[in-house]
């Protein structure tokens, strides 16, 4: 073992970058948790779990894919957890541990003769937790939709390490493991689809029996054929227009194999990612070639080898789908989870076969640098505006009030759906699933509807301000409010606003969001003291100057109340 790392300081920088980097990503998927869906989520969580009392919505395509596993985990999060979405968020905190679990079985079963010892296992295995957990992967950490992200990478690398075990520790409930889980692969995303004939080349390479060789092809055959069976492309680039893009598609797949350094160089330039890139291909190649020449090869460096071809795939696949969208779109955060596994197969396989040089003094430099270049990314994590989650609520309050107001930033970058939104959250309004289970958008409906809210008047008196009306595109029976509102009694403001009109004509607000209006007032809680939301055009139908009561309501109570005369 190197002296280097002997060095107690050594290990200790690892083992705390590993933990900061682990804290960090748990604090950044705790502040952006939302029960909001967005984008796919609109059709492919809530639309789906309408329909899901019929097989076929189990299996019909989303876009390129068929979600089978995923929707099984959608399916329970709504059906037993009401659509919180606090278990897919969860999940998507487990997944890379468990993808690190399988990392450090494989690090211990490639020849003990080879593996650091010690002080270096420690560092080797800090590393990984940090490539794991590195926010550079932000899209799925905390867009509740990206378990499937995670599974149609862990599942391979599950099914490559299970068929190595089967061969190196002659177990057959390891084979049938590995069957089991490459099956599983298949329903996570398309790319899934890989693993069956991925591991039936594992199996010709590991020499495994002509009967496990023979389920494995048979397996793959049915499931590719099945899967394909009345398929859609959604996005065909086929022959000629394939040729002609050959040189983006080139550079998509540089990209997206070297997409971690573009961001550890601060988003400098594309073209170090695309070097990198060429040195992950490069490698793998060289890395392929020493593991196939020996006369037995190390099981367990081929379920390496195996991960590395299905990634390698992956990107061609994406670089095929996706490369009418730029070539920039291969360093979506969504992509970067696989790219990270990439490079940490590399290095798996690097300790294997040149253990000198993976674990000498130049190589540790090499590692310590690398939490320094992913640390800006991993603390945009913790830096969330406090009305984060309010923002992301406003589009879901005009859904639960009916108010088609689709012209909004906020709304179109909620769903690309459009007025099908309103229809997709039917059932989940009924059911209040999701954003409409919550309290306050519960309340906010019964006072829409016209039922009474149990609750007396309050007697305090807000502070605030109704700062603008404004009329809705195509929408002739309610107007957009904006304002203030704040409780000096309590020192809060509201997190719900009821407006009441004179004689009739109600509205609703969410509070507590960002209000430039109330800078002069140092103190945080006033700075965000802005409501946003919308009235019933009939509370000025009569008399535009008002008046109209604002009821601040804290923690499902009303707390104060302001009666105003709004300007028209």
């Amino acid at each position: 073992m190197p002296v280097v790392y002997r060095i107690p300081w050594i290990r200790l920088y690892f083992v705390a970058a590993a933990l900061l980097f682990t804290g960090l990503m748990a604090v950044g998927i705790w502040r952006h948790h939302s029960a909001v869906p967005h984008w796919d989520m609109w059709e492919a969580y809530l639309g789906f779990y309408t329909r899901s009392g019929d097989w076929h919505a189990w299996w019909e395509q989303h876009n390129e894919h068929r979600l089978i596993v995923p929707r099984l985990i959608f399916w329970s999060d709504l059906h037993f957890f009401h659509g919180s979405m606090t278990l897919l968020f969860v999940l998507n905190t487990v997944f890379p541990f468990l993808i690190v679990a399988c990392w450090v079985f494989l690090l211990h079963r490639l020849q003990s003769q080879r593996l650091p010892p010690g002080s270096a296992c420690t560092v080797l295995v800090a590393l990984l937790v940090v490539l794991a957990t590195s926010w550079v992967q932000s899209e799925n950490f905390t867009w509740a939709f990206q378990s499937q992200f995670f599974l149609a990478y862990l599942t391979p690398l599950l099914a490559f390490t299970l068929l190595a075990h089967a061969r190196a520790a002659n177990c057959r409930r390891s084979f049938w493991l590995a069957w089991l889980t490459g099956l599983l692969s298949a329903g996570t995303m398309a790319n899934g689809t890989l693993a069956l004939p991925l591991l039936l080349v594992q199996a010709l390479l590991l020499r495994l029996r002509r009967r496990d060789v023979g389920v494995l092809l048979l397996t793959a055959a049915l499931v590719l054929g099945l899967y394909f069976h009345h398929y859609h492309s959604y996005h065909p680039i086929v022959g000629s227009s394939i040729i002609g893009r050959w040189l983006d598609l080139a550079r998509y797949v540089l990209l997206f194999l070297g997409g971690p350094w573009y961001f550890m160089l601060q988003q400098a330039a594309f073209w170090p990612a695309m070097v990198m890139g060429a040195a992950w291909i490069a490698l793998a190649l060289v890395m392929t070639v020493g593991v196939l020449r020996q006369r037995s090869p190390q099981p367990y460096a081929v379920a390496l080898l195996m991960l590395l071809a299905y990634i390698g795939a992956a990107a061609l696949g994406a670089a095929r789908d996706r490369i009418f969208m730029g070539v920039e779109q291969a360093l979506s955060s969504r992509y970067l989870t696989s790219q990270l596994m990439a490079w940490a197969a590399l290095l798996l396989l690097a300790v294997y076969l040149w253990p000198r040089a993976v674990l000498s003094r130049w190589a540790l430099g090499a590692y310590a640098a690398i939490p320094l270049l992913l640390l800006p990314a991993q603390l945009q994590g913790v830096r969330v505006p406090p009305d984060y989650r309010i923002q992301l609520r406003l589009p879901t309050l005009a859904i639960q009030l009916g108010v088609r107001d689709l012209d909004t930033d906020l709304f179109k970058r909620m769903t690309y759906t459009g007025e099908n939104t309103f229809i997709l959250a039917a059932q989940a309004k009924r059911e209040h699933l999701a954003v409409f289970g919550e309290p306050d958008m519960q309340l906010a409906l019964r006072h829409w509807s016209g039922q009474t809210v149990a609750a007396p008047m309050p007697q305090a008196r807000c502070e605030g301000a109704l700062q603008a009306i404004e009329s809705i595109p195509g929408v002739a029976d309610a107007v957009r409010v904006r304002g203030w509102l704040f409780d000096p009694a309590r020192r809060q403001a509201p997190s719900l606003v009821l407006l009441s009109g004179a004689q009739q004509g109600r509205g609703a607000a969410l509070g507590r969001l960002r209000q430039p209006d109330t800078v002069q007032s140092i103190d945080r809680p006033r700075r965000y003291s802005g409501f946003s939301g919308y009235l019933q055009a009939s509370a000025l139908a009569e008399n535009p100057a008002g008046p109209v009561t604002l009821t601040g309501w804290i923690d499902q109570q009303p707390a104060c109340a302001l009666t105003l005369n709004p300007r028209p």
